[in-house]
């Protein structure tokens, strides 16, 4: 299936490294839906971990976390297949942005501290651990913190084969359990230390601070 036959491009996004991102609209509708593809049809590896993050969405359906209603990713073990999803778009301003610009006030980092929490404490509830936390995958809409891009998140629902030599997580702030070699890279006190990391950079502004 290609998802063109069904939705048109309203306008393209960021994306990461590994997909591109869009805007789009159901051909005979106006509303508007955010799209992931997965770039250049991608490694067998990272096809694997494109469907077990639209699996994470569609099984949990966690708060906070995108909403996924329709996809192709059960088709990662077929090399032709162009696998992407559609979730709910969500209309916001990235993390990054906002503190770039300069847009927090304390009251504002707590309460950003707060909810990001509370969403890690429901993904951990049901043993998923995010690996990915910063500013970037943050967004923050109506006053209500979003987090996304779970496409490095472990589930036990399904292993898609995190490799001991191979490092996990970002930039942002390196863990010694996600680096090269550790083969505790499915600790859920790494998203909490990452976290931390955010609240650190929100209030210096400065993410080398925290690295």
């Amino acid at each position: 299936m290609n998802w063109r036959e069904r939705w048109k491009e309203a306008e393209k996004v960021e994306g990461g490294a590994q997909g591109r991102c869009f805007k789009v609209k159901p051909r005979d509708g106006d509303k508007r839906y955010f799209l992931k593809e997965l770039r250049d049809g991608g490694s067998s590896e990272r096809r694997r971990r494109f469907f077990t993050e639209t699996m994470i969405h569609q099984a949990y359906d966690i708060e906070y976390t995108p909403s996924i209603i329709e996809t192709n990713a059960q088709l990662f073990a077929d090399s032709e297949a162009k696998l992407y999803y559609v979730a709910d778009l969500i209309e916001g301003s990235r993390l990054d942005k906002l503190r770039s610009a300069n847009n927090l006030e304390e009251p504002d980092i707590l309460g950003i501290f707060r909810q990001l929490l509370c969403i890690l404490r429901k993904c951990h509830s049901v043993d998923i651990v995010h690996r990915d936390i910063k500013p970037e995958n943050i967004l923050i809409s109506n006053d209500c913190v979003y987090l996304v891009d779970f496409g490095i998140a472990y589930t036990s629902l399904y292993d898609s084969g995190t490799i001991v030599s191979q490092e996990m997580g970002n930039r942002f702030l390196r863990l010694n359990e996600l680096a090269a070699g550790s083969t505790n890279k499915r600790d859920v006190r790494s998203d909490l230390t990452l976290a931390c990391g955010i609240a650190c950079y929100l209030i210096c502004g400065n993410q080398t601070s925290v690295g």
